[in-house]
């Protein structure tokens, strides 16, 4: 008889791709696992606790809320996951659990009341019901979006942007420090490059890295060539990654970039996403880099990279002859 091992929360928090608040509200609003206490209180998870959360985990990546499917036996949950016709069947709005639209609705409400702290709890309650992963497709990066159009038309003050890119930098950064992958996980550098000031989309990719089991050194915005490389190489980064949104027309982009390339290991990656990415294709192009599109292309290019087989394919910028 095998006998069952116990872990303290920041390695099921490893194991399963949650964050550790993520872990405790689905214990404490759903009962999803009962943990052992220590006699100090803290937690520990057995291996079947472990396997449990990441089925759940995984569900919840397909679709649905934790609170429809956290009473199922954990067998059900790996049937629900095989079995897609099964799983197709099941509501995927339950009562209890408001889909994206009216939380990105509500955070809106949050964002033009100036009220950050009903906006950082909003932001957590959405992750103990959808998941991180969820959270940021689904939530930070329509809002991000929406915020920009709101400040641009006029409707939206700067104040209202600073809050929400406070609260929103806020949450990403701790799903990111959250994290805690094994030792042995591949390196990854993000950042922004030079003259590029908006981090929010570095922020997501960052905290999406991490999910997926990288080890990620985040820089910040507005990063020289140079200081990029350095942390690449002190890292043994196997990705740099670079976020750009604006301006999308700077002509040092193409000086910078080639720099980048050509003082990076050649075995380093580097992969750009971004709103304004697009508009410097042409010179993406030239240093070899991989342009991704969203947030699931880029879990694509980690998982590829990661050697796990991708599920939606990213969109390769090859070197022009």
């Amino acid at each position: 008889m095998t006998t069952e091992r116990w872990h303290p929360i920041q390695i099921a928090a490893a194991r399963t791709g949650l964050t550790q608040h993520a872990i405790r509200a689905w214990e404490r609003r759903y009962g999803a696992v009962t943990p052992r206490r220590t006699p100090t209180n803290r937690r520990l998870y057995s291996d079947s606790d472990v396997n449990r959360l990441r089925l759940l985990y995984r569900v919840t990546q397909a679709g649905w809320s934790v609170g429809q499917v956290a009473h199922l036996p954990t067998d059900e949950l790996g049937l629900l996951l095989e079995t897609s016709e099964d799983a197709r069947g099941l509501t995927k709005a339950p009562a209890d659990s408001p889909g994206p639209r009216p939380l990105l609705e509500q955070a809106l409400r949050d964002i033009k009341n100036l009220d950050s702290g009903a906006l950082e709890t909003l932001l957590y309650r959405a992750e103990a019901d959808l998941g991180p992963s969820s959270v940021i497709d689904a939530v930070i990066a329509p809002l991000i979006h929406e915020v920009g159009e709101g400040w641009r038309e006029g409707r939206l003050r700067i104040a209202h942007e600073h809050l929400a890119s406070g609260a929103i930098r806020t949450y990403l950064s701790n799903v990111r420090l959250e994290r805690k992958v094994p030792s042995g996980a591949p390196s990854l550098v993000c950042a922004t490059p030079a003259g590029q000031w908006h981090e929010l989309g570095a922020l997501m990719a960052a905290a999406v890295a991490a999910l997926e089991g990288w080890h990620v050194t985040y820089l910040g915005p507005n990063l020289p060539a140079e200081e990029i490389v350095t942390a690449a190489r002190t890292v043994k980064a196997r990705v740099v990654a670079l976020s750009i949104v604006y301006p999308n027309d700077d002509p040092m982009m193409l000086p910078a970039l080639r720099k980048l390339r050509k003082t990076l290991p050649a075995e380093t990656a580097v992969v750009a996403g971004g709103q304004a990415a697009a508009d410097y294709e042409a010179a993406l192009r030239e240093i070899g880099a991989v342009l991704v599109a969203d947030m699931p292309s880029w879990r694509a290019e980690l998982e590829r990279r990661h050697g796990r087989r991708p599920t939606t394919p990213a969109r390769r910028v090859s070197p022009s002859s």
